[in-house]
């Protein structure tokens, strides 16, 4: 042996459910606070508080467009709604009393129209028609009905998981009449003929409707052991249903749209369909790792949104122990690949334009090279990754610079098991030369070589530090049957790394 280079580590990318003995040479073991990226290992951007203090503890977010075209959003806590626009939090909490959402049966909403529609899955569903307006109850909604989900499709409102005099119907769902542009729906009464309002019993299964999304011309209706496809047919039914699989939806908001095709999580796995049979996103990569994290209690607080802008889709999930949302797996459709970063105890995340930065010019450190900050004015519908935490009562701006919100945070790549093709042999590492681009001068990284004795065993690590700008390669002298190679850092800077060089030679038989 001699020279070995270790490169394009988006060939295979994160694997963590499979013996690191048996993966190819290029592929990764454990990430934190980083991702796969056109064949680099990188660092995955910091995030920033926003907005200002929120008025109270969000735990739901909701992007709009207001009248003239501007973004702005409404946030949500357990009993009361505010917007944010034009620097402005405003109240808009109904008249009547409080709300009384939970933390474990939290907020839907829906734009219809150019109306925003918000339910707390207890009272009656609410609606707003301008930033500042204060919400009212649902028009020609019944006063003794509420439901757990509402959601917009056409022309229609469709509310699941129906509560009507008191008693629940679980497996029922309700849509309205078609509502004209810019108005809400006149009816939804079935009963009556001159309107298309109408009503499904879900009772094939024995699951419980959990929440739905459009897709093209279907809205998918999933059930937490099922899913079905409602398209428009008009007529007498006015819609079609039509069972597609039988994998359930895990809670609401754990369902989102990338390019046409629908994002799902189960209790069991990661899915992608586009009205067919459902295809995994994490088998044989990371479903054991992903799974086993979560706090089984709160998974019905998971949360999954696409930011398009970036080709993500981001899943939220509560792993410590406390029922906030605290690490999010990030998986890029472009190029099927994974990554992984903490976050600050979340309640909410949403996508969409960004109301107001509060940056300016004097303040923004970043060069025109480095910065990924996103300019403040016609961004796209999805420009912004927004996060609410409760906790902190902050709202925060992902996917900028490389602090969380002014603190530097540590990120790790790992690859354990590496024998490098011979099992049989001891193998002395001599030199590494790490190839990372675009890093400052000066900023620190820590490359670690590690020995193991058998596949499985501990990884005994010799530590180094290795200066970008001055550094060109590291001297471990670490022997082993099995080798493993880590790069961490802490600093307030990028890190990318393009590939790796091991000067490996035979040290002996095992």
């Amino acid at each position: 042996m001699t020279w070995i280079e270790i490169k394009q580590f988006d060939q295979v990318g994160l694997i963590s459910d499979q013996p690191a003995r048996s993966l190819p040479i290029n592929a990764i073991t454990n990430l934190t606070n980083m991702q796969t990226n056109d064949g680099k290992i990188e660092k995955i951007l910091g995030y920033t508080s926003v907005y200002g203090t929120p008025t109270v503890a969000p735990y739901h977010i909701k992007h709009s467009v207001a009248v003239d075209g501007d973004p702005f959003f409404i946030y949500c806590s357990l009993t009361d709604v505010y917007t944010y626009y034009e620097n402005i939090h405003t109240k808009i909490t109904r008249t009547l009393s409080a709300y009384a959402a939970t933390t474990n049966n939290s907020w839907t909403s829906a734009i219809l129209g150019g109306i925003t529609i918000v339910n707390d899955g207890t009272n009656l569903p609410q609606y707003s028609t301008g930033t500042t307006v204060q919400l009212q109850n649902l028009t020609n909604w019944p006063t003794t009905w509420s439901c757990a989900s509402i959601r917009s499709f056409r022309e229609f409102l469709v509310a699941l998981d129906m509560t009507e005099t008191g008693t629940n119907y679980p497996q029922k769902l309700r849509w309205s009449h078609p509502a004209d542009p810019g108005s809400l729906p006149s009816s939804w009464d079935e009963t009556d003929t001159t309107k298309d309002a109408g009503t499904k019993p879900f009772s094939e299964t024995p699951g419980y409707l959990v929440d739905c999304l459009p897709m093209g011309n279907m809205n998918i209706v999933y059930k937490s052991d099922s899913a079905y496809a409602m398209q428009y047919i008009g007529g007498q039914f006015v819609f079609s249903f039509n069972k597609i699989f039988d994998i359930g939806l895990v809670g609401r908001n754990a369902v989102c749209e990338v390019e046409g095709k629908h994002v799902f999580m189960s209790a069991e796995d990661i899915y992608i369909h586009s009205g067919g049979i459902p295809q995994t996103l994490l088998h044989k990569r990371m479903r054991d790792e992903l799974f086993a994290s979560i706090d089984q209690a709160y998974r019905s607080r998971i949360q999954l949104i696409s930011d398009k802008n970036k080709q993500q889709v981001w899943i939220l999930l509560p792993t410590n122990g406390t029922g906030w949302l605290s690490t999010a797996w990030i998986w890029n459709w472009r190029d099927n690949q994974w990554g992984k970063r903490n976050i600050p105890n979340l309640t909410c995340i949403s996508a969409g334009g960004e109301a107001d930065s509060g940056q300016v010019w004097d303040s923004d450190s970043g060069t025109w090279d480095s910065d990924n900050a996103v300019w403040n004015s016609s961004l796209s519908a999805s420009a912004q990754v927004l996060w609410g935490s409760a906790l902190d009562t902050k709202l925060y701006q992902a996917n900028y610079l490389y602090q969380a919100d002014g603190t530097n945070y540590t990120t790790e790549v790992e690859r354990t098991g590496i024998d490098f093709g011979d099992a049989n042999s001891i193998k002395l590492v001599r030199k590494l030369r790490p190839h990372f681009n675009g890093m400052t001068a000066g900023t620190n990284v820590t490359i670690s070589v590690g020995s193991q004795e058998y596949p499985d065993g501990a990884v005994t690590w010799k530590d180094m530090t290795y200066t970008i700008g001055s550094s060109n390669e590291v001297w471990p002298l670490v022997r082993g049957r099995y080798l493993a190679w880590k790069a961490s850092m802490s600093a307030n800077d990028a890190m990318e790394l393009e590939s790796l060089e091991l000067d490996v030679v035979k040290n002996g038989i095992y």
